[in-house]
């Protein structure tokens, strides 16, 4: 919208009944809905300074409510049993993991890993937890704004302590898990050009399935129908 920048719009599955559910001041990005479907929470900078805030709207645009306020905060996503919203907080130049609680209708936030200020995680963008809600994968940045970027894995339980590097080929960043857990979609510029790759959990046999001349990324999973439709 001229007037407001990118927006978060939702759709039937076909496509039909399109609306926009942000319609606010600034570029909204970042979409990610609850697991039970009553909430999305996206990132905005419609703020006079620019900084980048976390809302949450309904599934139906109504009740938008800003979770920020204080520090730059983006990214969010929700955890698979919806009783955390993880998001990226800028931090003395660093992207920190954080989360907040839903019991408290996310006001009140943490660090994902206590052991560290920063964190262990390094630079982290692009949080996505599997389905099953063991792992979380992310992108992981040599430094701020550095091109040079990977995917990683963090299993939840340990907030940083057990960590994996699944690709090496500095070009690769926005994981997304398959329903069943077992594979992730990413995309890598790893050969000169923007393609959607699938790899096993633990970063072996990666290919590409995009392998187009255009560019390609953002990949996502279709999820599972509910049980008897």
């Amino acid at each position: 919208d001229a007037a407001t920048g990118l927006d978060i719009w939702i759709a039937t599955a076909d496509g039909s009944a399109p609306g926009n559910v942000t319609n606010r001041k600034g570029d909204a990005t970042d979409p990610s809905w609850s697991p039970d479907g009553k909430l999305i929470a996206f990132t905005n900078n419609g703020r006079s300074d620019g900084i980048r805030q976390v809302y949450t709207v309904g599934a139906v645009g109504k009740n938008l409510t800003r979770i920020s306020f204080d520090q730059e905060e983006y990214m969010p996503v929700f955890t698979p049993d919806g009783e955390n919203l993880a998001f990226v907080m800028f931090v003395a130049s660093h992207e920190v993991l954080y989360l907040r609680n839903s019991g408290d209708e996310f006001k009140q936030f943490s660090r994902f890993d206590n052991v560290e200020l920063l964190g262990r995680l390094g630079y982290v963008e692009h949080p996505a937890y599997s389905p099953d809600g063991s792992w979380l994968a992310y992108t992981r940045t040599e430094s701020y704004q550095s091109t040079r970027q990977n995917i990683y894995s963090v299993r939840t339980a340990s907030r940083g302590g057990d960590i994996a590097r699944l690709t090496d080929d500095n070009a690769s960043r926005e994981p997304a898990w398959s329903p069943d857990s077992r594979w992730i979609v990413f995309t890598s510029n790893r050969d000169g050009n923007l393609e959607v790759y699938i790899m096993s959990t633990n970063g072996q046999f990666q290919v590409n399935l995009s392998g187009a001349p255009g560019i390609d990324m953002q990949p996502d999973w279709q999820p599972l129908p509910p049980p008897g439709s």
